[in-house]
C-alpha cells in the first residue's frame, strides 16, 4: 500500500528535515524539502505532491495557515501535521479543518511512513474517485444532451405534423397538444393543456358518444371513428373527420395515456367524390362511343342494303307502265327506300 510519490516535508528546523527525508528515500519516496511557509508553498505550486508533512509551529507562516493555502490550490493534497506541543487543540483544529492526521515530536519514522502511506492511499483513492465521479458527470451530461435532443426532435416531429394530435389522460384531459391541435382548437398549444378535449378541441360539454379514446383505454388497441362536426373547434360549416387513438405505453400502476389523431378528411372525400363522379362520366362517355360506333357502322351496312333495294325499285319503275297497277307497290317500295335513307342518316350523325 502507499507505493512511491513525492512527499513534501516543511519544518525549520534542519536536522528534522534531515531525518524525515533520509527515512523518506529509503522508503521509495520521493523528497522535496523546504524550511519555511512561502518557500513550501512556492514548492508545491510547482511539483503538487499528493501529501505534504507540515510542522505547525514555524515563524512567518505557521503550519495551518500553509495547510489552508495549499488545500485553496489543491483540496486533494494530504496534509500531516506535526507538533512538538504537549497541548494538541491547535492541531485538532488543524485535523478539524482538513488535516489527514497529526504526529507529535519526538517523531516515531515508522509510524511517520504508515501514516504517509495511508495518506497516498487516501488521495488517490480520493483522486480516483473524483476521476469516477467526473466520468459519471460526463456520461450524465452525454445522456442528458442526447435526451434533449431526442425530446427537441419529437418536438419538432409532434408539432410537425399537419394533422392535429394530442396527448390525453384516462379523465380526457389533454396533457400534451401539437400546432395543428391549437390551429384545429383556434387557441395556443399550450391554452390546450389542463383542459378536457371534448370541451377544448369540440366545444362541447360532455364526451362524444363514439369517442375513439375512451375505446382505446376500454380495450388496450388502436380505435377510429368516423365524424361529422359543424361549427366546432373554431371550424365553420359541415366537416368530415377521422378520428384516430392509440394507447400509450406507461409504467404500471402509472395513468394511463394515449394519442388522438385528429385529421380533417373533407377535401379528401370531395376530391375523392369528385374523382368518381368523373369516372362515372368517363364510363358513360365511352358507351356513349361505343353505341355510337356500333350505330355507324350498322348504318353503314343498312346503307348498303337500302341502295340495293332502291336500285331494284328504280329497274321496276322503269320496266312497269304507269297504268299498270303493280306500279304504286313499286312506288311505295321507292318512297320507303328514301325514308331509310333519312334514317339512316341519322344514325350516322351518332357516329
Amino acid at each position: 500500500m502507499g507505493g512511491s510519490g513525492k512527499i513534501l516535508v516543511v519544518d525549520d528546523d534542519r536536522e528534522v528535515l534531515d531525518v524525515i527525508a533520509e527515512f523518506l528515500l529509503a522508503k521509495g519516496k520521493e523528497v522535496l524539502l523546504a524550511d519555511e511557509g512561502a518557500g513550501a508553498l512556492q514548492i508545491f505550486r510547482q511539483e503538487r505532491p499528493p501529501v505534504a508533512v507540515i510542522d505547525y509551529r514555524m515563524p512567518k507562516m505557521d503550519g495551518l495557515t500553509l495547510m489552508k493555502a495549499i488545500k485553496s490550490v489543491s483540496p486533494q493534497t494530504e496534509i500531516l501535521i506535526v507538533t512538538g506541543e504537549a497541548d494538541l487543540r491547535s492541531v485538532t483544529e488543524a485535523v478539524r479543518q482538513g488535516a489527514f492526521d497529526y504526529l507529535q515530536k519526538p517523531l516515531d519514522l515508522e509510524a511517520l511512513g504508515r501514516r504517509v502511506d495511508q495518506a497516498l492511499d487516501r488521495y488517490q483513492l480520493v483522486l480516483a474517485k473524483e476521476t469516477l465521479l467526473e466520468e459519471l458527470e460526463q456520461r450524465v451530461r452525454a445522456r442528458t444532451a442526447a435526451l434533449e435532443e431526442s425530446q427537441r426532435r419529437l418536438r419538432a416531429l409532434f408539432n410537425g405534423v399537419g394533422d392535429a394530435l394530442l396527448i390525453v389522460d384516462e379523465t380526457l384531459t389533454i396533457l400534451a397538444a401539437n400546432e395543428g391541435a391549437a390551429e384545429h382548437a383556434g387557441a395556443r398549444a399550450e391554452q390546450l393543456v389542463g383542459r378536457r378535449c371534448y370541451e377544448a378541441v369540440w366545444g362541447r360539454d360532455v364526451p362524444c358518444a363514439d369517442c375513439p379514446i375512451v375505446m382505446t383505454f376500454a380495450t388496450g388497441r388502436a380505435a377510429l371513428v368516423a365524424a361529422t362536426a359543424r361549427d366546432l373547434g373554431g371550424i365553420r360549416g359541415q366537416r368530415d373527420f377521422e378520428l384516430r387513438s392509440y394507447p400509450m405505453e406507461t409504467p404500471p400502476d402509472a395513468p394511463k395515456e394515449a394519442v388522438e389523431h385528429i385529421r380533417d378528411v373533407t377535401d379528401h372525400r370531395r376530391a375523392e367524390e369528385e374523382r368518381r363522379a368523373l369516372e362515372a362520366q368517363r364510363k358513360v362517355d365511352e358507351t356513349l362511343r361505343m353505341i355510337g360506333s356500333l350505330a355507324a357502322g350498322a348504318a353503314h351496312d343498312f346503307n348498303t342494303l337500302l341502295s340495293i333495294v332502291k336500285g331494284s325499285a328504280q329497274f321496276l319503275l322503269e320496266a312497269i307502265p304507269a297504268a299498270d297497277p303493280r306500279r304504286g307497290d313499286a312506288e311505295r317500295i321507292d318512297a320507303t327506300v328514301d325514308r331509310g335513307r333519312r334514317l339512316v342518316d341519322e344514325l350516322m350523325a351518332l357516329g
